[in-house]
């Protein structure tokens, strides 16, 4: 059986993921062409508010690709979360100075805090 251009093959695209620029395009030209946006969700994959932003997305802005997001960047990586996570483990009685003191590039109390607050980091 052979694909349309444009679908999305639901096995490689999770849930709740975001449309490549190659799909966002191909929605767009697709609407261009006169398919209404509720046969496009049935043929993409995605929700009804999905099309609406993609094609929203593309008549305010000209652009395909997703908009920076708003918000604070990471602060810390994946990583130092782990080595945070290990050291609180290994030694459950040291302060927040000694885990800093630990760390080749210490964040803040409340940094080490709301890491050690949070579940631990996936493997």
């Amino acid at each position: 059986m052979e694909r349309s251009f444009g679908t999305v093959i639901s096995g490689n695209r999770r849930p709740n993921a975001e449309l490549s620029p190659e799909h966002c395009a191909a929605i767009i030209s697709k609407h261009e062409d006169g398919h209404k946006p509720t046969e496009l969700t049935s043929e993409f994959g995605c929700a009804r508010s999905t099309i609406y932003d993609t094609l929203n997305r593309f008549k305010q802005h000209n652009a395909v690709k997703s908009l920076p997001r708003s918000g604070c960047p990471v602060k810390i990586s994946r990583r130092a979360e782990r080595q945070i996570h290990r050291l609180a483990r290994r030694h459950p009685n040291w302060s927040y100075h000694a885990l800093r003191s630990q760390l080749p590039n210490p964040p803040s109390k409340s940094t080490i805090r709301s890491i050690l607050i949070r579940a631990p980091a996936a493997r």
